[in-house]
């Protein structure tokens, strides 16, 4: 499947926290759009319709059964504004609105403390669809069980490329206690075990002071690591030239975190028994330059959410039976994988149960008589988090359209045919607006960075942001609440 939507993998397998042997391969692009990303373009090419920026307000149900969902349109997640209410009718659907980490409010409904610290999610991440699913009756699962991401850093937002340089620095170097400059962790531990770990390092911090934990390597592994050239440009990671540079910039007694290093090499070496047990799947000594990073804990993934059965049906509270039409995949459910995640699997249970939501959701519809030809699967997406639903398919043919009030141009100018319409291809656009290069030119300064998306490159489509009918769609704020001049 990865492969028919065009996503590429690099060409090695590493090991990632809690793993018993390297297990993990890793995306070209070395983050999660990698995978994302040519699954949207190749969902787009072959008809699925995505609509951003939609909240949900309510699961529809009647008798035990769906009826569809109530969503705001185009929503102001900076200002909680919205331009209307729409109700879209279904006879059933796949619920894939993912977790709600950003919802410091249900949070501490279900674990207090976890609401104090900072999450890794995008800000649309809240409770929305999962409150409506409780409200209409669906079995909860787990709602208190929150991971911590081990690998975050208090100096860049959310989880940024210095946590994927902390996972090679974790394989490859040690993390330490700066008051002690002693080594506290398996590095390669569960992720329960490692946030736990520095939270009992941080617990030591004074009124005056912070205790981050700080994991540094050798020069050898940034050679390798995943993000570490965006982490080291955007100062989460620091170069030392001397062990006692790094000890200076941290507060750490020099003599202590000699001494470490010097025990650390020798469990390299063989010559020593690690007290931790880290796997070395790399035995890379370290030694000088050192490039160190702060860590602290982060609210990384909600384990807990409604409950599913292997068909990814979800079970009511009252019957504890399957509710008929309503399936889940993703973060939005609950027990998958127990009390803690390994790293990576969160993509392995989206791709396995997304896809037997999916075929069953499909199965079910056709069982009820519906003709599949006239239905499609809008995304009703909280930024990233998404409720897929089964619906009707709108009438677009007599909408309004910018380029005929303009230009008197008729619909077969962009699109192939006036039967069934097709979305136009980027070069029937650049036939009359120029070729993409010259677009990027022309393009005012502020404008000029989303013509240049580091995430879909030069060759996405046209019609991904920019629409004939309805208002065009700023995606990149999506996730960046910042100003185009800011990228520069």
């Amino acid at each position: 499947m990865l492969d028919e939507c065009g996503v590429q993998l690099m060409d090695k397998v590493i090991r990632l926290g809690g793993h018993s042997a390297p297990r993990t391969m890793v995306p070209k692009a070395a983050s999660g759009g990698g995978i994302v990303v040519p699954i949207h373009n190749w969902l787009k090419k072959n008809g699925v319709q995505f609509r951003n920026r939609s909240q949900v307000i309510d699961l529809l149900m009647q008798d035990g059964k769906v009826t569809g969902v109530l969503i705001n349109c185009d929503y102001n997640w900076k200002d909680g504004t919205s331009k209307k209410e729409q109700r879209i009718g279904s006879r059933g659907g796949v619920v894939a609105t993912g977790g709600w980490g950003q919802d410091k409010d249900f949070i501490k409904t279900t674990m207090p403390v976890y609401s104090l610290l900072e999450c890794t999610s995008q800000p649309g991440a809240t409770a929305e669809m999962l409150k409506a699913l409780l409200k209409s009756g669906c079995l909860p699962s787990m709602l208190d069980m929150y991971q911590l991401g081990p690998w975050a850093s208090p100096d860049e937002k959310g989880a940024g490329p210095g946590s994927f340089f902390a996972d090679y620095a974790f394989s490859e170097g040690m993390a330490v206690n700066p008051k002690t400059g002693r080594r506290f962790m398996n590095e390669l531990a569960d992720r329960r075990t490692r946030a736990d770990a520095e939270l009992n390092v941080l617990s030591e911090s004074t009124p005056d002071k912070i205790n981050y934990p700080v994991v540094f390597c050798g020069e050898k592994t940034t050679e390798h690591a995943e993000g570490f050239q965006a982490a080291y440009r955007d100062k989460t990671v620091f170069r030392y030239e001397t062990l006692a540079d790094l000890a200076k910039a941290y507060d750490i007694p020099l003599k202590a975190l000699q001494q470490q290093v010097d025990e650390y090499n020798k469990i390299v070496a063989g010559t020593q028994k690690d007290p931790f047990a880290k796997p070395l799947d790399v035995k890379q000594p370290l030694k000088a330059p050192f490039y160190a990073m702060r860590l602290t804990p982060k609210l990384h993934y909600c384990m807990g959410g409604i409950a599913v059965n292997p068909r990814s049906e979800v079970l009511s509270t009252t019957t504890l039976a399957p509710i008929p039409g309503l399936y889940a995949a993703g973060e939005v459910t609950g027990g998958v994988h127990g009390m803690d995640r390994l790293g990576g699997c969160s993509s392995v249970d989206c791709m396995v149960f997304g896809l037997e939501a999916g075929r069953n959701a499909a199965a079910y519809l056709k069982a009820q008589g519906t003709n599949m030809k006239k239905f499609f699967i809008p995304l009703f997406a909280a930024l990233l988090s998404c409720s897929a639903f089964a619906a009707d398919a709108p009438t677009l043919a007599r909408m309004p359209m910018k380029h005929s009030m303009a230009a008197q141009m008729q619909c077969s100018t962009c699109h192939d045919n006036t039967t069934e319409f097709t979305k136009p291809s980027t070069q029937k656009c650049e036939s009359c607006h120029g070729p993409m290069a010259q677009i990027k030119t022309k393009a005012n300064p502020q404008d000029k960075y989303p013509h240049q998306s580091a995430h879909y490159g030069n060759t996405v489509d046209c019609v991904v942001c920019h629409s004939e009918h309805k208002a065009s769609q700023d995606l990149c704020s999506n996730c960046h609440q910042t100003q185009w001049s800011n990228f520069r």
